[in-house]
């Protein structure tokens, strides 16, 4: 991922639910290159939060999505009204399983997208993109972290 690419399509998405400061966007770098982002966003419950992540290629394997996760789960449980903070991934990205687990998140469910879900989804893939297997929901509440 570019971060011509981010500041173009992902950036402004993440404006629009930025309303609380619990909940945003943060990019990651290293020696002033762009590595890519965390985020933590709102879902349809009140008392959740989703934990998202991308990183360039160069940065996988050397621990930067599990340190920025990781603060920023901890900045979302200061906040007492969040009881839970969720993520998903591919069920072949076992990589991003592995930092989940890393984080303390245990695996809720297995699920498919329908098209209708991501319809819905404005952030990760597009609509008629529904991945050949399925996904992976993680979770942790306060007491895991």
């Amino acid at each position: 991922m570019s971060q011509a690419l981010f500041r173009e399509k992902i950036l402004p998405v993440y404006l629009s639910h930025s309303g609380e400061a619990r909940f945003g966007f943060w990019i990651i770098e290293a020696d002033g290159e762009f590595l890519g982002w965390v985020s933590l966003r709102k879902t349809k419950n009140w008392d959740e939060a989703t934990l998202g992540y991308r990183l360039s290629l160069s940065a996988w394997g050397k621990g930067y999505a599990t340190e920025a996760a990781s603060a920023v789960i901890a900045m979302g449980f200061q906040s007492k009204a969040i009881k839970s903070i969720v993520a998903t991934t591919y069920e072949k990205n076992v990589p991003s399983q592995r930092v989940l687990e890393k984080l303390g998140m245990v695996l809720l469910r297995r699920f498919r997208l329908s098209d209708e879900d991501l319809a819905e989804d404005d952030t990760s893939v597009n609509t008629g993109d529904v991945w050949e297997r399925d996904d992976l929901e993680y979770v942790i509440d306060p007491g895991n972290v």
